[in-house]
C-alpha cells in the first residue's frame, strides 16, 4: 500500500469550500442589516426610550451573533467539508455511494469518511431539532388556547421545519454510520498480488 493522498486534490476542494461557506455568510449578514433597517424604519424616530431600548438589545443581540458565527465559520474554514467544495458530478457520485452504502472509487470514498466523522460529530443537533419542534407544539397548543391565529400559523411551520431538521440530521447521521460500517474500495495495490 502506498502512502499518496486518495483526493489528489484536496487543496483546491478545500479552497472552493471555503470560498462558498464565505458566500454563504452573505445570506444571514444581509438578513440581519434589513432586519435592524426595518425596526429604524418602522420606529421613525417616534418609539421614545423604550423603543430605543428594544432596537439597542437588538443590536446587541445581532452583533454577539454575527462574533459566534464568525468564530464558527473561522473553524469551518481552517478544515472546510470536502463534499462541498466538489462539483455537481461529483456531489451526485457521493449521494449515490451513500445511498448504495458503497463505492468503487478511493476518491470519493475518502471524501466521504471526511465528512461521516464531521456529521456524526453533529449527531446532537437531531436531540436539539426535536426538542425546538416539541416546544413549538407546546406554544402552539398554548396560541389555540389564546386565540392567537397568527402566532398558532408562525409556530406550526416552525414545528414542520424543525421536525424536518431533525429528520434530515437522523437520516444524514444512519446513513453515515452504515457507509462507514462496509469496508472501504479495494486499492490498486491491494489487487495486484
Amino acid at each position: 500500500m502506498t502512502g499518496t493522498d486518495p483526493i489528489p486534490d484536496r487543496a483546491e476542494l478545500r479552497e472552493r469550500a471555503a470560498k462558498r461557506i464565505r458566500l454563504l455568510l452573505l445570506v444571514p449578514a444581509i438578513a440581519a442589516a434589513t432586519v435592524v433597517l426595518a425596526f429604524g424604519v418602522a420606529m421613525d424616530g417616534s418609539a421614545g426610550t423604550r423603543g430605543w431600548i428594544f432596537i439597542g438589545v437588538g443590536l446587541v443581540l445581532i452583533a454577539a451573533g454575527a462574533a459566534a458565527m464568525m468564530l464558527v465559520v473561522r473553524r469551518r474554514l481552517a478544515n472546510p467539508e470536502l463534499v462541498s467544495g466538489l462539483d455537481r458530478s461529483s456531489q451526485r457520485e457521493v449521494a449515490r455511494a451513500l445511498r448504495n452504502g458503497r463505492t468503487d472509487d478511493p476518491r470519493v470514498d475518502a471524501i466521504i469518511r471526511q465528512s461521516a466523522a464531521r456529521v456524526i460529530r453533529t449527531r446532537w443537533l437531531t436531540a436539539v431539532f426535536a426538542l425546538v419542534a416539541a416546544l413549538d407544539v407546546y406554544l402552539a397548543a398554548e396560541d389555540i388556547a389564546d386565540r392567537d391565529w397568527d402566532g398558532l400559523v408562525f409556530r406550526l411551520v416552525s414545528a414542520v421545519l424543525f421536525t424536518l431538521f431533525a429528520a434530515y440530521q437522523w437520516n444524514q447521521v444512519r446513513r453515515y454510520r452504515a457507509y462507514l460500517r462496509q469496508e472501504g474500495p479495494a486499492r490498486p495495490a491491494d489487487t495486484a498480488a
